[in-house]
């Protein structure tokens, strides 16, 4: 049987509720997933994507559903809301208190995040234009500045994941470095280098050239990847380490005393600067961790440079 949440959802619907609807009230149980999730855009009358089904990933206890942008034809991961510890906890090498802290609660509601890098074919659909350094229809765009992909979200019909959206769908309920866990390699994302645990006696401070005895099989790409390289986090989002540096919604400031721990974005400072997450093709590992922040100027655009939009859920 669906949720009797589903079942409120639906008769909020009928009665032409105006209300915004997280989708933390909708519970997916074993087994139903897939009739939970229909229910849910029955009941949303989500016009702009079609459900395509769900799919469970790495460690999540629950099901993800998929939805495909008509406009755009990137494909959409629906993402619960929750709580969670937002920032580098003490001893994450080599995280600042100043940068990447004081860690935090934050609370976040439910929302549609792509579950790639904007790809150049959906950004060609949209603006017309080629724009990125690296040619592919399956590779990220790139070369893009905040203010161009605010102009293409505009366009579509999308947002920008705040940041602590973003932070949130990285760690996909994970509270270690990086989705996959303490560790990442090459093998594992688009990044210069690895960051493990290894026997160096601290002299590379957490960070080796690779995990390879002899013959080298991680070797440096120097470009971007296709969006779906590598496997994807618990939510089902790939490449979230690495590839492309990814856009957010916030102006940037240093640390977070005083940010909001309601997931809304974090402006109003007239630093002129904007934050982005994740790292890129030229980002060493530990640079590419959950909680490492970048920042620019909004006009900044460079081949390292994307971003991931999101959709809000409401009613």
């Amino acid at each position: 049987m669906i949720d009797d949440d589903v079942r409120r959802l639906e008769r909020l619907r009928e009665a032409d509720h105006d209300a915004e609807v997280t989708l933390s009230r909708v519970r997916v149980r074993h087994g139903t997933a897939d009739e939970a999730c229909r229910a849910f855009v029955a009941a949303l009358d989500v016009r702009d994507f079609i459900y395509r089904g769900h799919e469970q990933h790495g460690g999540s206890q629950h099901a993800t559903g998929l939805f495909e942008h008509r406009l755009t034809g990137l494909s959409f991961a629906l993402i619960r809301g929750g709580r969670y510890s937002m920032g580098s906890p003490l001893g994450e090498w080599p995280m600042t208190v100043e940068e990447e802290g004081p860690t935090r609660l934050v609370t976040i509601g439910a929302l549609l995040v792509c579950q790639t890098a904007c790809t150049q074919t959906a950004w060609e659909r949209v603006m017309g234009n080629r724009v990125s350094q690296f040619d592919g229809p399956h590779l990220p765009v790139e070369g893009v500045s905040w203010h161009d992909a605010q102009e293409f979200c505009s366009k579509a019909g999308l947002r920008l994941p705040s940041e602590a959206e973003w932070e949130f769908a990285c760690r996909a309920e994970t509270t270690t470095a990086f989705c996959f866990g303490p560790t990442i390699t090459p093998g594992q994302a688009n990044v210069i280098g690895s960051f493990r645990e290894c026997d160096c006696a601290g002299e590379c401070e957490g960070e080796c050239e690779c995990d390879c005895v002899g013959s080298c099989k991680c070797p440096r790409r120097d470009r971007t990847v296709d969006v779906y390289s590598f496997q994807p986090n618990g939510f089902g989002l790939f490449n979230i380490h690495g590839n492309v540096l990814e856009w957010c919604q916030d102006e940037y400031q240093i640390g977070y005393q005083g940010a909001p721990c309601d997931g809304s974005p974090w402006e109003g400072h007239g630093s002129g600067r904007r934050v982005a997450r994740g790292g890129s093709w030229v980002s060493s590992a530990s640079d590419c961790r959950s909680a490492s922040r970048w920042a620019g100027r909004a006009g900044h655009q460079g081949n390292y440079l994307g971003f991931r939009p999101v959709h809000s859920i409401m009613a």
